[in-house]
């Protein structure tokens, strides 16, 4: 297991994976869900097809969002290895769009920002985490089918939902 993502990623069946992060600019996912994508990737169990995209209502560029999470990723998961170098592999995978979660041009901006990630694969496969709070819920998934996101041609969409606890 010399080259893990050799072991690993090369077995994704299907086309490219874009992992939309709705809520990206939130304490959640800079401190859970990059974090843990970031382990994903370090260790091969990501394909080599796959893409970040964050969605919040932070303004941020690529660029500068990348500059957000680099302060939250960490080697953990492989002693030794190059952080610096994965880190970048890993944040040059990651992409932001800016937009209201009520607004129609936000889902439709994402979608084009995701064909153009994808290059149009039919077999594109998405998996939306919503790190947002519950009550935001409806106004995402209603955008999301509004713009034709939740039913890719030939590959397929899947909605996570973070359970909440309390309230706060």
């Amino acid at each position: 297991k010399e080259n893990a993502r050799e072991c690993h990623a090369s077995r994704a069946p299907g086309g490219p994976l874009s992992i939309v992060v709705v809520g990206a600019s939130g304490d959640l996912a800079l401190r859970k869900i990059y974090p843990a994508l970031f382990a994903l990737y370090g260790q091969g169990y990501l394909p080599d097809g796959f893409h970040v995209m964050g969605v919040a209502r932070t303004e941020f560029t690529d660029a500068s969002f990348r500059r957000h999470l680099s302060s939250s990723l960490a080697c953990r998961f492989k002693p030794g290895a190059s952080c610096g170098r994965l880190s970048d592999e890993f944040l040059g995978r990651c992409s932001y769009c800016q937009g209201a979660y009520d607004a129609p041009e936000t889902y439709r901006e994402l979608g084009r920002r995701l064909a153009a990630m994808e290059g149009g694969a039919a077999d594109a496969r998405r998996l939306y985490y919503l790190a947002i709070p519950s009550t935001v819920y409806p106004s995402v998934i209603r955008g999301l089918a509004a713009a034709g996101l939740s039913r890719p041609g030939g590959g397929w969409a899947r909605v996570v939902l973070e359970k909440p606890f309390g309230r706060d």
